[in-house]
């Protein structure tokens, strides 16, 4: 999704300010040779790029996606190590006051 050209000098102003003083970490899909595209600046991609492989690390994946493998769309089967959420259980617990039955909700854990 391209910046307009004030949230790429924004975001410019963003890695400068952080430039030798912070880290960042940004994920993307995205070849630097494009970025120009991205941030509506030739110029100003290639100073973001400048700064952040300077002192940076990059990590490249290759492979196939680990969301797509898993994707329910593709009829792939939900991962079995998943959390489950605990299954409510119901008890019924007497009211002494009304002579009625009331039920309460409660997870066991």
């Amino acid at each position: 999704m391209p910046f307009d050209v004030d949230g790429a000098r924004l975001l410019y102003q963003v890695i400068a300010g952080s430039y030798e003083r912070r880290s960042i970490i940004f994920t993307t899909n995205i070849e630097f040779s494009k970025w120009g595209t991205i941030f509506a600046d030739d110029k100003l991609a290639a100073s973001i790029i400048d700064r952040i492989v300077h002192h940076g690390r990059l990590i490249e994946f290759t492979g196939q996606s680990h969301r797509i493998s898993q994707a329910l769309m593709f009829g792939k089967p939900k991962p079995i190590n998943t959390p489950r959420t605990p299954t409510p259980k119901t008890e019924k617990i007497p009211d002494e006051n009304r002579n009625t039955n009331l039920t309460k909700n409660r997870c066991d854990s």
